[in-house]
């Protein structure tokens, strides 16, 4: 699932997306970090194992 929240301009403000299984998701926000990390700031994004991920 992915929401989109918009200012009144347009401009996004906000992407969250969620979706299972949870190694996926883990994957997929390290590659997100490597392609935009520099872009968007490196803490929107997991940088833990999953297994780190799912014991907290």
């Amino acid at each position: 699932m992915g929401v989109i929240e918009r200012d009144e301009t347009g401009l996004v403000q906000r992407v969250a997306m969620t979706f299972a299984p949870l190694d996926a998701a883990v994957s997929l926000s390290a590659e997100l970090r490597d392609i935009v990390g520099e872009e968007f700031g490196d803490n929107l994004f997991y940088d833990a194992s999953v297994n780190e991920i799912a014991a907290s």
